[in-house]
């Protein structure tokens, strides 16, 4: 997709941009030439809105691609890919090697993990990687648990990295598999895993803390807000987000498929039961409940929030489909079966990837896609305008919140009103000029129109908000 998606990938990519200039201070306005109130997420100078990892490795991406599309989703894809061999070494330690097989097939061909690294789904990097360094650290704990004792503590400082890297993606959450690594305690306590545990807990502690002292300190304004406004997603429904105890179980056929609200159950039933070790079995299962039972309890959901634990779940569902093809192909010759096994994750593949839902999401192939076609319009009139415009610049009348994009692609301060004489009086202080666009949306004043002062120049935007 050749332009930045609306939600929520524009901020995202403006904010990375700017931190490869300043990486200890994330802006979304970094050259704030208008007095106004900078006081949201979606207009802020200092932004906090989201934990900074995920920027900082889009920020180190433009350094090498370039500050384009290319670069933005560069690492959402090389996580994305790092999934596969992730979901197959889990699935074959827990169960074995096909279950591997399998669940690496159905993370291969993850529709709304494709959704994600190509920036049209909600949140999408920010997603994406936090759905990677939780499921690095469900995998890091399985190799502890199914290592050599000499070798467990390695596995518990590498459980300790991706927790810390998962809460430095978006919060608190990343902490879930803290859950399964000491519920063996509850059973059977050994100081030895009570040590491991605790070694594990420092690294995340070193790799989060830092950030929160220093944007604390140097930041104490915003970075207060933004925690307030963080704990009131649990008690508020925030930005009109709110739903049913059961949104998130009713979301499961979007993120998943069709099928697996049906089967998941006694997918999750069936590997625990036939499991080789129950103990740990229980505990991989227990961690995407708990995800569900909490994001349910929040007041505020959106239908991401429970696909961090996506792979957990690709892994019981990728169990049952093993098991279910064992016991049919019992009953023919084993030349069959291995011949059948083939086709039937084809056919499975092939219906995870919804190819007809990418296509039309992603291109023109059934007709005119409208927001593909616009955006991609945006995007080049942007550009158009970086190369003719003067480079100190302000541009106003940017309509919805594409001045996220406007600033992205021309690195001018842009507005998304049409300015005060005051405001126009801001700019020209600090020797800039002012530029109104005016696509016929909202009718320029007289005043400003007859100010030589300004120019005024005619485009139009197509506005998704």
């Amino acid at each position: 997709d050749p332009f930045l998606h609306i939600w929520d990938e524009r901020f995202h990519a403006l904010v990375a941009k700017n931190l490869a200039h300043h990486p200890l201070l994330p802006t979304l306005y970094d050259n704030p030439v208008v007095s106004m109130d900078y006081n949201r997420w979606d207009r802020a100078i200092v932004w906090l809105h989201k934990q900074p990892l995920f920027l900082w490795q889009i920020a180190a991406s433009f350094k090498i691609w370039g500050f384009n599309e290319y670069g933005l989703r560069f690492p959402s894809v090389v996580m994305a890919s790092l999934l596969i061999p992730i979901s197959f070494r889990v699935g074959k330690l827990l169960v074995n090697e096909v279950v591997g097989y399998t669940s690496a097939i159905f993370m291969l061909s993850a529709f709304y993990t494709f959704q994600l690294v190509s920036g049209v789904q909600g949140m999408e990097h920010n997603d994406l990687a936090f759905l990677f360094y939780v499921s690095a650290s469900i995998w890091a704990w399985v190799e502890y648990e199914y290592s050599a004792n000499s070798k467990k503590w390695r596995w518990a400082v590498l459980i300790g990295l991706f927790v810390g890297a998962a809460v430095l993606c978006k919060w608190l959450v990343g902490l879930i598999v803290y859950a399964a690594f000491s519920s063996q305690l509850l059973s059977d306590f050994k100081w030895k895993r009570f040590f491991h545990i605790s070694i594990s807990s420092a690294v995340t502690t070193l790799i989060v803390l830092p950030w929160q002292i220093l944007s604390f300190k140097w930041y104490p304004a915003e970075a207060a807000y933004e925690l307030e406004y963080n704990t009131l997603h649990f008690t508020e429904a925030i930005e009109g987000h709110g739903g049913e105890f059961f949104f998130h179980w009713d979301m499961i056929p979007v993120l998943f498929g069709s099928a697996v609200p049906y089967i998941i159950i006694p997918a999750m039933l069936g590997f625990v039961l036939l499991s080789k070790n129950r103990r740990v079995a229980v505990a991989f299962v227990l961690i995407p409940i708990l995800v569900y039972v909490f994001y349910s309890l929040a007041s505020t959901k959106m239908q991401s929030y429970p696909y961090v634990v996506a792979m957990p779940v690709i892994v019981c569902v990728a169990f049952l489909v093993e098991w279910l093809f064992r016991q049919v192909s019992s009953a023919f010759s084993s030349k069959f079966s291995r011949l059948a096994l083939p086709l039937v994750l084809i056919a499975l593949m092939y219906s995870n990837l919804r190819v007809t839902e990418l296509l039309k999401v992603h291109t023109s192939y059934y007709g005119y896609n409208e927001y593909h076609e616009e955006l991609s319009n945006n995007r080049l009139m942007f550009l158009a305008l970086k190369g003719t415009l003067p480079s100190n610049s302000v541009l106003f009348n940017v309509s919805g919140r594409h001045y996220v994009e406007a600033m992205f692609y021309t690195d001018l301060p842009a507005y998304e009103m049409i300015p005060t004489p005051s405001e126009i009086n801001q700019v020209l202080d600090v020797n800039m000029i002012p530029v109104i666009l005016n696509d016929g949306r909202v009718e320029v004043p007289e005043q400003l129109s007859d100010d030589n002062r300004v120019l005024i120049i005619d485009r139009r935007i197509h506005s998704y908000h």
